[in-house]
């Protein structure tokens, strides 16, 4: 099989590829940015491999075989990965630092006369050729909020350009670093419209910004991991993997019922807020009503991250009961009532009769 041929292949089965070649997914089991991390499932399920042996093991052959295969196979993937780490030069245009430093005292190397290598967005080799991006945006100078509310639209909407042109773009991890952290900025209008003209790009990571109400349909976007929120789900109309993977404070939002019963893996956090941790038991207990219009759960994975209040997870159980599911994982549960664990357990097999991992790690003691 030739690269060129392998780039034919369906987007549903380049995604299945991704997810099992990224890094495992880690989360916090200590509470709110303490204590220690903890992977995500699936993590680790080759095992380690036995090199103590003078003879290379058939478990080692095998997997180079396979990574061998699949260098073959993702050869131009590989390829078409580009890094871009913008900042603003001393006369206010956005350029790439040709570094991989992202400390606040790279920015001293942006004043005029400074030596430093960088390259302005015209001279950025993008093209046809570019398949998965990733772009950060800094910006460590002290700003007010005001400020840094216009300064996160001036560094979308110059950063959409590049956009344009890396029409075959598949996968965009967007990181964005403003000042400070736990800031609610939404993707500028016109980075809005230039992500909905990706008509290959299935997986999205987004940190540090959010996804605005009024965004344009992403018609191909399939996958959303993001520690912000997403205001309206209208620009989603094929998400199938929702990862919620918040740095400090867990962000609150509504995912319609129709989105949430086409999910086929969710991780959620409970959000801090009182009234934004109903949001979604409430959902759940209208699928579960609604289940005689035949409203079918695709959900397989369904992970917990966070100390979700037990009488909340057992409404989104009860609604979110599939046969399909095959994991269940819930962080920080066991630090609670002996009885409520018990209880949820009870609820989670009933719930998804055919699990083939079910966890709920206990925090460090």
């Amino acid at each position: 099989m030739s690269s060129s041929y392998a780039l034919d292949v369906p987007s549903e089965i380049w995604l299945k590829i991704a997810s099992h070649l990224a890094p495992d997914c880690m989360y916090y089991v200590g509470g709110c940015c303490s204590g220690e991390f903890h992977p995500g499932p699936g993590a680790g399920i080759v095992g380690p491999l036995n090199l103590a042996s003078s003879s290379p093991p058939k478990d080692l052959i095998h997997l180079s075989s396979a990574c061998r295969t699949l260098r073959f196979i993702l050869g131009d993937e590989v390829k078409g990965v580009l890094s871009l780490h913008m900042r603003r030069r001393y006369d206010n245009t956005l350029v790439h630092l040709h570094c991989s430093d992202l400390s606040p005292s790279a920015n001293e190397g942006m004043e005029e006369g400074a030596r430093v290598d960088t390259c302005e967005i015209a001279n950025l080799p993008l093209g046809n050729h570019i398949r998965h991006l990733r772009l950060a945006l800094r910006e460590s100078k002290y700003h007010s909020f005001e400020a840094l509310t216009t300064l996160s639209q001036e560094y979308c909407d110059d950063t959409a350009p590049i956009l344009y042109e890396v029409p075959c773009l598949q996968s965009l991890r967007l990181y964005a670093r403003f000042s400070s952290c736990g800031n609610d900025f939404n993707l500028s209008p016109i980075f809005c419209q230039a992500l909905s003209s990706l008509k290959h790009l299935h997986t999205l990571e987004i940190w540090g910004l959010t996804i605005p109400a009024d965004c344009p349909t992403l018609p191909a976007v399939e996958r959303i991991q993001t520690n912000g929120k997403i205001h309206s789900f209208k620009s989603l109309p094929r998400l199938k993997d929702l990862r919620q993977a918040p740095e400090m404070f867990a962000p609150g939002y509504h995912i319609p019922k129709d989105t949430l019963a086409r999910l086929k893996i969710l991780h959620y956090c409970p959000p801090d807020d009182i009234n934004e941790c109903a949001l979604l038991p409430q959902v759940c207990r209208e699928l579960k009503n609604d289940r005689h219009i035949n409203r079918p759960i695709a959900l397989q994975e369904l992970v917990f991250n966070g100390y979700p209040d037990p009488h909340q997870l057992l409404d989104i159980v009860r609604g979110l009961a599939t046969p399909d599911l095959h994991t269940f994982v819930c962080f920080g549960l066991s630090r609670g009532d002996v009885a409520d664990h018990d209880e949820a357990m009870k609820a989670v097999r009933k719930a998804f009769p055919n699990l083939t991992t079910l966890d709920f790690p206990k925090p460090p003691e």
